[in-house]
């Protein structure tokens, strides 16, 4: 509860911190979607439509100016066959990103489109009934379009590649040889659609400076 408390009054103090600036430099996002393995499906890599029935992504963002920032994530994905085997994996994640939208003059002809390159590192668990604690880490880059609703809040659609390094349980749920799994890495994309809110009191944001 503490360290909740702590957070919320750090993101206080940020979102009141940015009244010196002329644009909102923070923003909240949260998106749902589909996480889809590309490999190390199973120990026969066949699939039996195996696929994130369930994908959460929440991310804090902070950009330095109007072109590159740092994102912290937590990504959430259960994997579930038609044979009712499944895993869930768990990411946190730290990304820097580029505004690439804004340094191309992507823009639209109405001017609210957006593009945000992100990439970065990760660390995480994989868990399922053979083994609920296997630790991974991850590469992560994607792209992220943009688009502008108002000045505060835009939607977003993100592609996002996975490489998942030391892991030893398939994406199906089970695991490699017991009781000495052998690591391996595997592949997977993110589908995440969903909101993106600008925190502040200025009337527009890092994304969409070019606006005013």
């Amino acid at each position: 509860m503490k360290k909740i408390f702590l957070a919320f009054m750090l993101m206080t103090a940020m979102v009141q911190g940015q009244s010196k600036f002329k644009y909102d430099k923070l923003f909240l996002e949260s998106g749902i979607g589909m996480g889809i393995p590309m490999s190390q499906i199973s120990p026969t890599d066949s699939s039996n439509g195996s696929i994130s029935l369930i994908h959460f992504q929440g991310s804090l963002r902070y950009m330095f100016n109007e072109n590159f920032g740092l994102m912290g994530n937590l990504n959430y994905d259960e994997f579930k066959n038609s044979l009712d085997q499944k895993s869930e994996q768990k990411l946190l994640g730290l990304e820097l990103v580029y505004n690439i939208g804004n340094a191309f003059k992507l823009y639209g002809d109405d001017e609210s489109f957006g593009l945000l390159m992100h990439g970065g590192v990760g660390v995480g668990v994989m868990s399922s009934k053979f083994n609920m604690n296997d630790n991974i880490g991850a590469i992560t880059v994607g792209l992220k379009p943009i688009l502008a609703l108002n000045d505060k809040v835009s939607l977003f659609a993100d592609v996002t590649y996975k490489q998942i390094l030391e892991q030893d349980v398939y994406y199906n749920g089970f695991q490699t040889t017991y009781p000495d799994p052998g690591k391996f890495s595997s592949s997977q994309i993110g589908l995440t659609f969903g909101i993106i809110a600008s925190l502040g009191k200025n009337s527009s944001s890092a994304d969409f400076f070019h606006l005013r």
